[in-house]
């Protein structure tokens, strides 16, 4: 194999396990408004967002309902008045704003929905009982500093193929959940991605600032 065909071959791995992660997060919704997309929360947090749109929206749709209705105009406004139905209607901004809080509901179910599909995917080959579970226990021999993030090394013996399966599904399994309560895995770090390049293992992140976070995390599960 050329280098030229090595070195793509690399980029393509590293492209496909880093970058799949960011790709479905910030864009499974094809582009939708500020807030519902995919990894701005977790998937309870949008299913919450999403019933609290739908709160409004119907708080809307009942205002509009109460609203004069055109048969009444004749017999609840002057003759004469200037601002007749036809030029001004405040249920039509009732009606509007129901539809746009509609709409995003339905955005954060979708961003919920993708999250779990997204999980389910790369989780395929683990139980429930052990996503939850940190892949780097008692597996890392040393980590080394990389740009975005860190390369990792694994113990003799450690089954390297399956512990990144399990890195994937547990940043999946983070992303889904929300990144609480795991202040000592990596993979609970803001924008955290698992890549390969030449055969090695990386743990990188594109949100500025974190990979400070990446590394010290990575680091403490060296050796033990």
């Amino acid at each position: 194999m050329s280098k030229k065909t090595k070195s793509s071959t690399a980029s393509a791995a590293l492209f496909s396990g880093a970058a799949l992660l960011s790709i479905v997060l910030s864009a499974a919704c094809g582009g939708g408004s500020a807030g519902t997309q995919p990894g701005d929360m977790s998937a309870d947090e949008h299913r919450a967002a999403a019933r609290a749109e739908d709160e409004q929206a119907s708080t809307h749709q009942a205002e509009e309902a109460q609203a004069v209705q055109p048969s009444q105009a004749s017999t609840l406004t002057p003759v004469g008045v200037a601002f007749d139905l036809d030029l001004y209607d405040p249920r039509e901004a009732h009606g509007a704003a129901e539809q746009t809080h509609r709409h995003l509901a339905e955005e954060h179910r979708q961003a919920a929905e993708t999250l779990e599909s997204f999980e389910e995917a790369e989780c395929a080959s683990f139980p429930s009982e052990t996503r939850v579970l940190c892949p780097l226990m008692g597996q890392l021999a040393s980590a080394e500093d990389v740009p975005g993030g860190v390369k990792l090394s694994f113990n003799e013996g450690v089954n390297v193929e399956a512990v990144t399966a399990h890195l994937r599904c547990h940043t999946a399994y983070a992303a889904t959940h929300g990144r609480e309560g795991m202040t000592h895995c990596p993979m609970y770090v803001e924008g955290a991605a698992i890549g390969t390049d030449e055969g090695a293992v990386l743990i990188t992140t594109g949100t500025a600032g974190a990979v400070s976070d990446v590394r010290r995390r990575t680091r403490s599960h060296v050796g033990h």
